[in-house]
């Protein structure tokens, strides 16, 4: 069969009042058809279709193929083919198809060929020649038509820019009925864009020709698993779970976003450009941003508004807004979307921002406001950070992690670097100005920073292999009490062991001044090595040179060694060797020691000392004194110092606690001393204290309160004298000797005694006879003395000396001394003398009695048998009675008295002038006196039976003037010249 040119609006009527037909008749009579014929059979049908239009389709050329066509008239002429082969063209499109008929209902596959009107006549952004050739599946019958395509796409759209739509895989589905002039497309996608990866899109078309125009909309929903090329922050922190629903037309498209944290709009006009706008739907964590913020500020939160605009035919001028405003700052961002990313930002510290809190010393209030840009490449970004003061610039190259060009400038100070994180970095510091630079941090951060003077130049050079050199020189550097030059540089290997040497040709630190010289090494372990060394180290009037070793070992355990050959300042000199330890619990161990120390006064050495030598300890506050020993050079009594028991000090406060503090280990120290009051409380006690000499060897047994109060001293206590002998000579004692012989020497201003500062009551007693020997007197003492003293007051005595036995030698002559008493009563030079002594020669035995005081004394001669007082002398003096010659009673007068003087001085009693004679009346003629100044001596006399006074003033060598007053009747002045 052959139908050639069929019409299909027609057939289309045709079938349809057949079905109509065939209805009514089914209700009118249910036994049989109208229609003849039962069944129609074709074997091949070969048809031609007009030229039809439905709407904006026209369809032409098209053929049809059918074999095996079978009809039945009987069921509305249902009808069916095994094999159907049709092809045709459209405006649209062309096809051909391949099917079977079932059931009146046509079901063919093919492919679809589109034609570029398609894409033209609804201004569709799509590639044709991605979607030239379309696998399709049809569904036609007498009332409509359906297609359903799948395929796949890359770039989908036909945008001047590198935005575009890869499907992976799509399915459309069209349903188009006759009658309602109204064509429906369903699609749904899977696939990416520019932007994101994996995609599903599910689409709607609604074509609308029932109009005088046709009219095209559609609308749908975007959902992604992931965002991409843009940057990783922000996905991160606004575009999880990104959605969107979308409606639009031919002209325009309007888009609702949604992620996890943000919503927003798309709307683009012309589908050229569009405009993006975005919020946060709450305040979001900022550490989602910043994951490195300190836990104080893991908390603080913001919001975020966006406002961007996209330009799909030029990416250039496309940007992105943000603006954020949050609890720690406020910040404006303008991003362009095209590569390389440009960020361009302003930031600001609000007044309750929680950096005020976290860092209270920074002061943010003068920040005023940040600005600068960030340029994001594909792998190299630029960064700048500026306010009216700071600008920081700096290249980095995120591939080979280095970073180029970098510079940051500070009110005019330079910084230079460069380099990377796993390569090397140079940089330079140049810092004309400290004191500039100190004003700008106290700008920013709250702290007082004394005036800086000087300048600094800083390098820094780290190797790839982490290594790094430091280099830091400032030819003058004044910072606070700190002044002088600075020239230093620090070795870091890649084990992190550093190497640290310092020099400085002067450096000066409140009163030290000196050079320095010092390496130090520390290794990976931290253990630490340091050296110093100064050959000239002064402070105040010190002056030194110092060799000195510090270690420390990764447990925190310290030595220290000490050297010096030379300390001097005006009061001293020494040399000094120290050893110090200090373990992880802070235990401190010291042996110090040195070879001489001596002490100085106007230049001149006063006292040495030798061979210190000295082992201490400290924890905490307790203090153990291990040992230790010195001697002294210049002193005639105590030679050796030392302790061999330990001492046990405790510190506290201030104050420094004696349990147990031991002098050559025989007194035992204990009390407490308050370092800034000066003032204190300390117990001297010993139960046996030898001490020898050339001129003592002694023992003694005391217990002594010292109450020191700053520079003044209270002694308080009793000693007890437990033997032995003294062999020192009194006369050493500096008593002033005959006004007629004089000695010259070279008069010093008379210093204030230390003496002063002292007040004394401390009680000497000794039970066993104390042996005073020289040469010239042998006596055994006993004593019952306490000595007094006041501040500022002299010396007072009050007790008693008993002379057991003893003798006195004057040349040959030996005077043997009876139990006699010397008392005292306040002034230790004018004590009540008791004295008796006997002197024997030939048949005589002289007696000699003095009384008095030692400043008035009475001296009585007797003898057995009875001499002369001029006897008595005479055989004394010269070991005969016999005088008679008148030259030799003034030879005996002199001699009496230099042999009266003599005796007494040797005894410890101060006498002045001393003079004996013979009156007219040959009795015995007395003058003794004492100087009560340099020139003016007072002298009582007894001549002639009658006593008096007489004041001799010496105005020279040669000249005197004596006053002589005699009571009642007699007074005179007698003015003498002597020459030689």
């Amino acid at each position: 069969v052959q139908l050639l040119e069929i019409d299909p609006k027609v057939i289309t009527s045709f079938v349809k009042e057949i079905q109509s037909n065939t209805t009514t008749s089914s209700k009118n009579s249910s036994a049989k058809s109208r229609f003849p014929l039962k069944h129609i059979a074709i074997k091949t049908l070969f048809a031609t279709m007009k030229t039809t239009t439905y709407g904006p389709v026209t369809i032409e050329n098209t053929h049809a193929f059918i074999n095996d066509i079978d009809i039945d008239p009987r069921h509305h002429f249902n009808y069916n083919a095994k094999e159907v082969t049709v092809s045709s063209d459209t405006s649209f499109a062309s096809t051909t198809q391949k099917g079977f008929i079932k059931d009146s209902e046509l079901f063919t596959t093919g492919d679809v060929i589109t034609d570029e009107y398609l894409f033209r006549k609804y201004a569709l952004p799509l590639n044709q020649n991605e979607l030239h050739s379309l696998p399709v599946s049809l569904k036609l019958n007498h009332t409509g038509i359906w297609l359903d395509i799948e395929h796949s796409v890359n770039n989908l759209l036909t945008l001047d820019s590198d935005f575009n739509i890869d499907l992976d895989y799509a399915q459309h589905s069209m349903a188009y009925a006759y009658q309602d002039k109204f064509i429906t497309i369903t699609s749904k996608a899977q696939g990416s864009t520019s932007y994101t990866e994996g995609v599903n899109i599910n689409n709607t078309v609604k074509i609308d020709f029932r109009g005088e125009h046709t009219k095209t909309t559609y609308y749908g929903d975007v959902t992604s698993s992931s965002i991409t090329n843009i940057p990783p922050f922000l996905i991160d922190t606004l575009l999880q779970n990104p959605t969107a629903s979308y409606r639009g037309g031919v002209d325009e498209l309007f888009v609702t976003l949604d992620t996890n944290q943000i919503s927003g709009s798309f709307f683009s006009h012309g589908y050229r450009d569009a405009d993006i706008k975005i919020k946060t739907k709450y305040d979001v964590l900022l550490s989602n941003f910043i994951p490195s913020l300190p836990p104080e500020l893991q908390m603080a939160q913001g919001s975020i508004q966006s406002q961007s605009k996209i330009d799909f035919h030029n990416i250039e001028q496309s940007h992105f807004q943000i603006d954020v405003n949050s609890d720690l700052a406020n910040l404006s961002a303008d991003m362009d979307l095209l590569k390389p990313y440009h960020i361009r930002y302003n930031a600001t510290v609000p007044d309750h921002s929680l950096l005020y809190t976290l860092y209270p010393k920074i002061r943010f209030s003068n920040l005023l406001e940040l600005n600068g840009e960030v340029i994001l490449g594909d792998y190299q970004h630029h960064i700048e950070i500026n306010n009216h003061e700071i600008q920081l610039s700096f290249d980095y190259d995120t591939k080979s992690r280095v970073f180029n060009n970098g510079t940051l400038f500070i009110n005019g100070q330079s910084i230079e670097f460069k380099g990377g994180l796993e390569s090397k970095i140079d940089a330079h510091f140049t810092i004309q100005d400290i004191n500039s630079l100190s004003n700008i941090i106290m700008n920013y951060y709250d702290i007082i920073l004394p005036p800086i003077e000087g300048s600094a130049t800083i390098n820094i050079n780290r190797l790839a292999d982490k290594s790094m050199n430091i280099t830091l020189e400032t030819p003058y550097i004044a910072y606070g009490d700190i002044a002088g030059d600075i020239r230093a540089k620090i070795k870091i290997d890649a084990y992190k062991n550093i190497d640290i040497n310092l020099n400085s040709t002067q450096l000066s630190y409140q009163d030290f001044s000196g050079d320095i010289r010092a390496k130090a090494t520390i290794d990976a372990y931290k253990n630490i090595d340091i050296n110093l060394n100064s050959t000239q180290l002064s402070y105040q009037d010190f002056n030194a040179d110092i060799d000195a070793k510090i270690t420390i070992d990764s447990s925190k355990n310290m030595n220290i060694t000490l050297n010096s050959s030379r300390i001097e300042s005006n009061n001293m000199s020494a040399d000094i060797t120290a050893d110090v330890n200090i373990d992880a619990y802070k235990n401190i161990y010291v042996a110090l020691n040195s070879h001489k120390i001596s002490l100085l006064k106007e230049g001149e050495v006063t006292q040495e000392i030798h061979k210190l030598s000295t082992n201490f300890s400290i924890f905490e506050e307790n203090i153990t004194l291990h040992n230790y020993s010195f001697y002294l050079r210049n002193n005639p009594y105590i030679r050796h110092i030392f302790s061999k028991k330990p001492a046990y000090l405790t510190y506290q406060n201030g104050t420094i606690y004696s349990k147990e503090l031991w002098f050559n280990d025989q007194i035992n120290i204990t009390g407490h001393y308050d370092i800034p009051t000066k003032k204190g409380k300390l117990r001297l006690q010993s139960d046996y204290f030898p001490y020898s000499d050339k001129d003592f060897d002694l023992a003694t047994s005391f217990k002594l309160l010292l109450q020191l109060d700053k520079e003044r001293v209270y002694v308080n206590g009793n000693v007890k004298l437990l033997g032995n002998q003294i062999n020192y000579a009194l006369s050493n004692l500096g008593l002033s000797e005959d006004s007629d012989i004089v000695i010259v020497q070279e008069m010093r201003e008379k210093e204030e005694s230390i003496l002063n500062n002292i007040k004394l009551y401390v009680t000497v007693e000794n039970e066993i006879p104390l042996k005073y020997r020289t040469k010239e007197i042998h006596l055994n003492l006993l004593n019952e003395i306490t000595i007094v003293k006041e501040y500022n007051k002299d010396i007072n005595l009050l007790g008693k000396t008993k002379i057991s036995k003893g003798y006195y030698l004057q040349e040959d002559k030996k005077f043997f001394l009876d139990e006699s008493y010397i008392y005292f009563y306040g002034n230790p030079k004018d004590a009540v003398l008791d004295i008796h002594a006997n002197y024997v020669k030939d048949k005589y035995k002289i007696k000699i009695f003095i009384s008095g005081s030692s400043s008035d004394p009475i001296i009585n001669f007797s003898s057995e048998p009875y001499l002369t007082q001029r006897e008595i002398l005479s055989l004394i003096l010269f070991d005969t009675s016999a005088s008679n010659s008148g030259a030799g009673t003034a030879v005996y007068a002199m001699l009496g008295g230099l042999f009266a003087k003599e005796l007494i001085k040797n005894l410890g009693v101060p006498l002045d002038h001393f003079l004996l004679g013979e009156g007219i009346d040959e009795r015995l003629s007395l003058e003794l006196g004492e100087k009560i100044s340099d020139d003016v001596t007072v002298i009582y006399q007894h001549e002639n039976g009658r006593d008096g006074v007489k004041v001799k003033i010496d105005h020279n060598l040669n000249f005197e003037t004596d006053i002589i007053i005699q009571p009642p009747h007699a007074s005179s002045i007698e003015f003498l010249y002597k020459s030689d």
